[in-house]
């Protein structure tokens, strides 16, 4: 994983063209300013690698305590809910039954990274942006249905 550039001559090796519904991708945001919200450049390959070490489960070892995940993924008494029972915790929307997700879009992107309560996980990215839609809801149901409809699961490792 790497922090992106702000314009074509900076793209990385493999890197996508992004492209938004107002077609100018690269003149939104500075991706370096923003390091700490979603300036990085990753792939959901990356993505399920490093929530497979902060999800609580055992299928690899987390890398932080579990005590701090507790934390992370605990709601504060105030949080802000939402009419679909989610609560947003410190940087992931959190429902009732434990599923952990965490989405963001930019012009040209779109991501959502989910942990499910029972032990799966998944990344999706996507190179536009529908800003003002269910867009991003909706590919969180597609990949909740993907998940239910497939009743045999490899036991394979990332």
């Amino acid at each position: 994983m790497q922090i992106g550039g702000n314009t074509l001559a900076e793209r990385l090796p493999g890197e996508v063209h992004y492209y938004d519904s107002h077609d100018f991708p690269y003149t939104l945001f500075d991706g370096r300013r923003s390091d700490a919200n979603g300036g990085w450049i990753a792939t959901p390959t990356d993505l399920v690698k490093f929530i497979m070490r902060v999800d609580k489960f055992r299928q690899k070892p987390d890398i932080l305590e579990l005590a701090t995940l507790d934390t992370m993924f605990s709601p504060p008494p105030a949080s802000l809910g939402s009419a679909k029972g989610w609560t947003y915790a410190k940087g992931w929307a959190v429902d009732k039954d434990e599923n952990y997700i965490h989405g963001g879009a930019f012009p040209g992107q779109q991501a959502i990274l989910e942990r499910s309560h029972d032990g799966f996980c998944w990344a999706v990215m996507v190179n536009t942006w529908a800003n003002g839609d269910n867009f991003q809801s909706d590919l969180n149901q597609l990949m909740w249905h993907i998940r239910r409809a497939i009743s045999y699961w490899p036991n394979s490792e990332i």
